[in-house]
């Protein structure tokens, strides 16, 4: 959560205006739960849609409103501006996921050869990455040359941070995916239930040995 310059602490947001990607996403209700840790209901705070997360970065840093989620690199790049980091959703709820692969389960069983080849290159990738720190922040700042080093770098560790970063294994963390369904079902009610279960695949990570 980043927030405008002045404000030091989630409960500072009382009364102010955030943006999520949407009213009824899991980023959304990610927010909400980080209030409610914060002692805010939401009530306190007016909610409003601002798409993509470099939409919501530029409106932030624009005034728009004040505060929202971001994620790497976009959180860094605010942090230049002067804007300050109130909390990671990973330190308020422990488990959470964020970013994961989907796939429709008649596609996944047609297509498994290709789901496996997918995955099993995403982690060769993942590992040589990870292994080459100099070579992984090349990668960054040639996609993205408008990036600071400072920038580069806030991103790359974050992308291999032993709490919140990518899972080299591909390994999937249930009680994340939990906290997220459990997040669904307190804001977005009924929700889709609080079981893991239905929702995962572990077939082809098997397959990957």
């Amino acid at each position: 959560m980043v927030a405008a310059p002045g404000i030091t602490k989630v409960a500072d947001l009382r009364g102010k205006t955030v943006a999520v990607d949407s009213l009824t996403t899991g980023y959304a209700f990610a927010m909400r739960g980080m209030f409610a840790d914060a002692g805010l209901n939401s009530n306190d705070v007016t909610y409003v849609a601002k798409g993509a997360t470099g939409l919501r970065y530029r409106a932030l840093t624009e005034g728009a409103f004040d505060a929202t989620l971001l994620t790497p690199p976009y959180n860094a790049q605010a942090n230049e501006k002067g804007f300050r980091t109130l909390g990671r959703a990973v330190d308020v709820f422990h488990h959470y996921v964020g970013i994961v692969g989907i796939a429709r389960r008649p596609w996944l069983a047609a297509h498994t050869p290709t789901a496996i080849a997918y995955l099993r290159a995403y982690r060769a990738a993942l590992t040589a990455v990870a292994g080459d720190r100099r070579g992984g922040l090349a990668v960054l700042t040639a996609r993205d040359p408008n990036l600071t080093p400072i920038a580069s770098e806030t991103t790359y560790d974050a992308m291999f941070a032993k709490d919140s970063g990518f899972s080299r294994t591909c390994a999937i963390d249930v009680e994340g995916v939990r906290t997220v369904l459990r997040l669904r079902a307190a804001y977005e009610p009924p929700g889709a239930g609080t079981d893991p279960a239905p929702y995962i695949d572990m077939s082809i990570l098997r397959a990957l040995g």
